[in-house]
């Protein structure tokens, strides 16, 4: 049987990481959105802008907005 999984393997919903969602409520609403459309893997692509940021702190910063998220979809 052929795996019909979709997939998002482009997507800016962790919060307030970069020109996505901003708020984890939003992210929420993207991810409930994408549920919806039958997409059932993400793979999470926020900029690095290193320019702006040490990797470390972007690192930290991307980890802190995952977990906000897991939290606000819980």
């Amino acid at each position: 049987m052929k795996n019909n999984i979709m997939t998002d393997v482009h997507c800016h919903i962790l919060p307030g990481i970069d020109d996505g969602a901003q708020y984890p409520d939003i992210s929420g609403a993207l991810l409930l959105s994408e549920h919806q459309q039958g997409i059932r893997q993400i793979l999470f692509t926020p900029h690095f802008y290193a320019h702006d940021m040490k990797v470390q702190d972007y690192c930290r910063n991307r980890e802190a907005a995952f977990e906000r998220m897991k939290e606000t979809c819980a």
